[in-house]
C-alpha cells in the first residue's frame, strides 16, 4: 500500500524498510490527537467540554462556551494539524501520494479517537478540511464554499458539515477525473472515506434537526442529551 516503505538497498539485496514514512504516519496520529477544544475549555472554563453543550470535542461546541473568536481559533488549530500531517508525510516520503493520504487519514483518526481522551474526540470536520487544504487545495476551496452556502442558508453547522463531506470527494474526482482512480487513487479513497465518516458522525445531529432540537449558529445548549454523551 505504501511504496515508499520498502526500497532495495542494492541490486539483488534484501529489501530494506525506510523508517521515514512510518515515522510520518506515527507523527500524523500524534498531531491529530491533540484535543485543542478540550484543552481550551478546560483551561479557560475549568470544565470538561464533553459534559457541556453538545458534548462534542470540537470548535463549534467550544465556541458556545468561549465565544466565536475562540471557535475560529480552535478550528484553525484543528485544521492546521491536518495540514501539518500531510506536509510531514510529503517531506518524509518524497511526495508519495499513498503516504500523504495515510498521514491525512491518521490525523483525522487521531482527532476523532485521541488516546488522551480514551478515544472519545471530535467529529473530524476541521481536521479533514486541513488535510485537503494541503492535499488538494482547489477541492478544499470548492467544498468550503458549499459549507458556507449551506451554513448561511440553514444556520446549522451540522448540515453544512455533511454537505462539505459530500462535496469533497465529488470535487476531488471532478477536478482530475483522469487521475482520480490512477495516480491520485489514495487521495480519492481518502476523500470518500472521510466524507462517509464525517456524515456518519453527524447522524445524531440529523435526528435533532428533524426533531427541531439541533441548535443553530449562535444558539446554545445547556448540556448534551444522555444518548450523545461520551462514555467515560
Amino acid at each position: 500500500m505504501f511504496p515508499a516503505l520498502a526500497k532495495r538497498a542494492s541490486r539483488g539485496s534484501i529489501p530494506a524498510v525506510d523508517a521515514r514514512p512510518l515515522a510520518a504516519l506515527s507523527a500524523a496520529y500524534g498531531l491529530g490527537s491533540i484535543p485543542f477544544a478540550f484543552l481550551a475549555v478546560r483551561i479557560f472554563k475549568g470544565v470538561d467540554i464533553r459534559t457541556v453543550g453538545s458534548g462534542n470535542v470540537g470548535a463549534t461546541n467550544a465556541g458556545r462556551l468561549l465565544g466565536r473568536p475562540a471557535a475560529i481559533a480552535i478550528y484553525l488549530l484543528d485544521a492546521a494539524k491536518g495540514a501539518a500531517a500531510v506536509w510531514i508525510g510529503r517531506a518524509l516520503s518524497s511526495g508519495d501520494p499513498s503516504v500523504e493520504a495515510g498521514c491525512g487519514l491518521l490525523a483525522i483518526v487521531g482527532h476523532v479517537f485521541p488516546v488522551w481522551l480514551r478515544f472519545r474526540g471530535g467529529k473530524g470536520v476541521a481536521t479533514t478540511t486541513g488535510v485537503f487544504a494541503a492535499l488538494v487545495p482547489t477541492a478544499f476551496a470548492l467544498a468550503g464554499t458549499v459549507w458556507i452556502v449551506v451554513a448561511a442558508a440553514t444556520r446549522y453547522v451540522s448540515l453544512a458539515s455533511i454537505a462539505l463531506a459530500v462535496a469533497l470527494p465529488i470535487a476531488v474526482i471532478g477536478l482530475a477525473p483522469d487521475r482520480a482512480f490512477t495516480t491520485h487513487r489514495p487521495i480519492t479513497a481518502l476523500a470518500a472515506a472521510a466524507g462517509i465518516f464525517v456524515a456518519i458522525k453527524h447522524r445524531a445531529n440529523v435526528r435533532r434537526v428533524l426533531e427541531g432540537t439541533e441548535p443553530r449558529i449562535g444558539e446554545r445548549r445547556a448540556s448534551p442529551p444522555p444518548e450523545d454523551r461520551p462514555h467515560e
